[in-house]
């Protein structure tokens, strides 16, 4: 659960959550989902950080009073937390060298570098 939604309505028996706005996976279902009855905001699919660091999807509430049927909507913003989900990796794979058996100790061979996509947990250490 996301979050829970909750409106009120002095005259009405029962509220209808619903979402008005949503956004989409990458397999073209919806990403959220808004159980109508309780207003509890679920993820449809994970969300990631690097994919977007956030979402903003619109629901509305509909009141079931007599005469005519009123509602509200709020927009909602959804902010992604970056996990350290993400591997790191070699720039230059496979590495291949060819060296002198005489060289120094402490001669440099070859000088590697690797990356991680993740925004806040992207630190490569090398040992």
């Amino acid at each position: 659960v996301v979050t829970q939604l909750v409106a009120t309505d002095d005259d009405a028996t029962s509220i209808t959550y619903a979402i008005s706005r949503n956004v989409l996976a990458p397999n073209g279902q919806d990403l959220f989902l808004v159980n109508s009855s309780s207003g509890e905001l679920s993820l449809a699919a994970m969300l990631d950080h690097e994919t977007a660091t956030s979402y903003d999807i619109e629901v509305f509430a509909l009141d079931h009073g007599y005469g005519h049927r009123r509602s509200t909507r709020l927009r909602v913003r959804i902010l992604v937390d970056d996990e350290n989900d993400n591997y790191p990796r070699f720039l230059a794979v496979p590495l291949r060298l060819n060296m002198s058996r005489f060289l120094p100790p402490g001669h440099v061979v070859a000088d590697v570098n690797a990356t991680d996509a993740d925004q806040f947990h992207g630190y490569v250490t090398f040992s």
